[in-house]
């Protein structure tokens, strides 16, 4: 009945009208905010129209609240927040939306939170990270990238937006779409695995272990390398000291195998060394740093190969 009425009723809509309305039903519910739509709208009628200027927005939409299709939310002054769909009406509106349409929308929507994404990186003018906005930027291209199936952006942005904010709030936010993009992008199990970690570690330490696995199977040791030192770090946490030490002397050859520079191969030795003094070798460990950092002053700065590891570090 409601997919009914509201056909029947977007029947009545001019056609720019009716686009704006299906515009707010393929925008992500907190995407329906002014700024967002005023910046999407133009692009929206050029691309799919490509005659003259749009129709004004706000007429266009108070023709669309009048008609009940969607309504608007103020605040306490009065301002304009955000316009609020029925769930079942923006479904419904999708559904009569061209496959253009619900593509472009997508393309555009993407666009739109990834130069947030670059401008809260610090690509603005005054070079300011703003992690706040980045965060939030990061999540909300992805439902937009995931309609578009491109698997590997929204991977990257993910993982910039839970490496700003690791936090148990963020890794779940990011679970679901980083379960979907996985299969899709087998490098993106590690951001699932330290998702899991923050969430549930003995599903954490499942994940690593079959990433693990996997790219040792296709010797792709870089990947190996970065997966233990993960690993490594979870049954620190734990407490499991002795596995943890037997597989740091497993990274050790990885790194050695994936070719990667000196101050890897000088982290990996580190992080050993950090694991026998919870264990309490300290007199071996103390022979052990006065080597390291012998050959920390032979090697170069910066670093003149590929690494995992900087000299910061």
């Amino acid at each position: 009945v409601l997919t009914a009425w509201t056909n029947e009723v977007a029947e009545t809509l001019m056609p720019g009208e009716r686009d704006l309305f299906w515009l707010l039903c393929c925008l992500e519910e907190r995407d329906r905010q002014p700024p967002v739509v005023l910046a999407i709208w133009p692009y929206l009628w050029s691309e799919l129209s490509g005659a003259g200027p749009p129709p004004e927005m706000s007429r266009a939409l108070a023709v669309v609240t009048a008609r009940g299709l969607a309504a608007t939310r103020k605040d306490a002054a009065g301002a304009v927040e955000s316009y609020a769909v029925h769930p079942g009406v923006a479904t419904a509106g999708r559904d009569r939306a061209s496959m253009r349409f619900l593509n472009t929308v997508n393309t555009l929507a993407a666009a739109y939170w990834e130069a947030a994404f670059r401008y809260a990186s610090g690509a603005g003018e005054d070079s300011r990270v703003n992690t706040g906005l980045l965060v939030r930027a990061g999540l909300a291209a992805v439902p937009y990238l995931l309609r578009l199936e491109d698997w590997p952006q929204a991977a990257a942005m993910l993982e910039v937006a839970f490496n700003r904010d690791p936090s148990r709030a963020s890794a779940a936010a990011i679970l679901p779409a980083i379960q979907r993009i996985v299969s899709h992008v087998p490098n993106a199990a590690g951001l699932l695995a330290r998702v899991l970690r923050v969430i549930d570690p003995a599903a954490a330490e499942a994940q690593m272990r079959a990433h693990l696995d996997a790219t040792v199977a296709r010797s792709d040791f870089r990947s190996a390398s970065v997966t233990a030192a993960r690993l490594i770090d979870l049954y620190r946490q734990v407490g499991r000291l002795a596995e943890a030490i037997s597989l740091a002397d497993q990274k050790i050859s990885y790194t050695g195998q994936a070719d990667l520079g000196p101050w890897t191969e000088l982290s990996d030795e580190v992080r050993r060394l950090q694991l026998l003094t919870a264990m309490g070798q300290a007199i071996e460990v103390r022979a052990e740093v006065g080597r390291l950092r012998e050959r920390m002053d032979s090697l170069p700065v910066p670093a003149d190969r590929g690494e995992s590891a900087t000299p910061h570090n």
